[in-house]
Protein backbone atom coordinates (compact mmCIF):
# COMPACT_ATOMS: atom_id res chain seq x y z
CA UNK A 1 0.00 0.00 0.00
CA UNK A 2 1.20 3.41 -0.84
CA UNK A 3 1.95 5.71 1.99
CA UNK A 4 -0.01 9.02 2.62
CA UNK A 5 2.70 11.46 0.82
CA UNK A 6 2.55 8.96 -2.53
CA UNK A 7 -1.46 8.50 -2.23
CA UNK A 8 -1.87 12.55 -2.15
CA UNK A 9 0.64 13.07 -4.73
CA UNK A 10 -1.71 10.95 -7.11
CA UNK A 11 -4.37 13.00 -6.46
CA UNK A 12 -2.99 16.22 -6.93
CA UNK A 13 -1.86 14.67 -10.50
CA UNK A 14 -5.36 13.69 -10.75
CA UNK A 15 -6.92 17.18 -9.77
CA UNK A 16 -4.35 18.94 -12.32
CA UNK A 17 -5.88 16.58 -15.35
CA UNK A 18 -9.61 17.83 -13.82
CA UNK A 19 -8.12 21.51 -14.14
CA UNK A 20 -7.00 20.76 -17.81
CA UNK A 21 -10.03 19.18 -18.63
CA UNK A 22 -12.18 22.22 -17.44
CA UNK A 23 -10.32 24.28 -19.22
CA UNK A 24 -10.88 22.13 -22.55
CA UNK A 25 -14.02 22.24 -21.73
CA UNK A 26 -14.88 25.75 -21.28
CA UNK A 27 -12.81 26.45 -24.59
CA UNK A 28 -15.78 24.59 -26.23
CA UNK A 29 -18.57 26.25 -23.89
CA UNK A 30 -17.17 29.79 -25.50
CA UNK A 31 -17.46 28.48 -29.09
CA UNK A 32 -21.14 27.52 -28.40
CA UNK A 33 -21.91 31.04 -27.00
CA UNK A 34 -20.37 32.26 -30.18
CA UNK A 35 -22.45 29.78 -32.00
CA UNK A 36 -25.63 30.87 -30.40
CA UNK A 37 -25.53 34.86 -29.90
CA UNK A 38 -25.03 34.16 -34.08
CA UNK A 39 -28.13 31.83 -34.05
CA UNK A 40 -29.64 34.10 -31.89
CA UNK A 41 -30.47 30.87 -29.54
CA UNK A 42 -31.37 31.17 -25.69
CA UNK A 43 -27.78 30.71 -23.40
CA UNK A 44 -29.83 28.64 -20.66
CA UNK A 45 -31.09 25.23 -22.11
CA UNK A 46 -32.41 23.91 -18.93
CA UNK A 47 -33.99 20.50 -20.62
CA UNK A 48 -29.97 19.61 -21.79
CA UNK A 49 -29.29 20.24 -18.45
CA UNK A 50 -31.97 18.29 -16.53
CA UNK A 51 -31.38 15.28 -18.91
CA UNK A 52 -27.52 15.97 -18.43
CA UNK A 53 -27.50 15.64 -14.53
CA UNK A 54 -30.03 12.51 -14.76
CA UNK A 55 -27.13 10.52 -16.90
CA UNK A 56 -24.32 11.36 -14.91
CA UNK A 57 -25.99 10.90 -11.64
CA UNK A 58 -27.15 7.14 -13.16
CA UNK A 59 -23.35 6.96 -14.49
CA UNK A 60 -22.13 8.47 -11.00
CA UNK A 61 -24.13 6.02 -9.20
CA UNK A 62 -22.76 2.90 -10.54
CA UNK A 63 -19.27 4.11 -9.78
CA UNK A 64 -20.27 4.99 -6.20
CA UNK A 65 -20.47 8.83 -6.37
CA UNK A 66 -23.74 10.16 -5.04
CA UNK A 67 -26.46 11.62 -6.90
CA UNK A 68 -26.26 15.06 -4.66
CA UNK A 69 -22.72 15.33 -5.17
CA UNK A 70 -23.24 14.96 -8.93
CA UNK A 71 -26.00 17.78 -8.85
CA UNK A 72 -24.06 20.16 -7.09
CA UNK A 73 -21.01 19.97 -9.20
CA UNK A 74 -22.83 20.18 -12.21
CA UNK A 75 -25.21 23.05 -11.44
CA UNK A 76 -21.75 25.12 -10.79
CA UNK A 77 -20.28 24.01 -13.83
CA UNK A 78 -23.29 24.80 -15.68
CA UNK A 79 -23.48 28.20 -13.93
CA UNK A 80 -20.01 28.88 -15.19
CA UNK A 81 -20.68 27.75 -18.77
CA UNK A 82 -23.64 29.82 -18.89
CA UNK A 83 -21.70 32.60 -17.95
CA UNK A 84 -19.09 31.96 -20.31
CA UNK A 85 -21.49 31.88 -23.16
CA UNK A 86 -22.48 35.37 -22.66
Amino acid sequence: MDNVETLREKIDQIDSEILTLFAKRFSLVAQIGVYKKAQNMPIINTDREKRKIEALAKKGNTQGISKNFIENIWQTIFAESYRLEQ
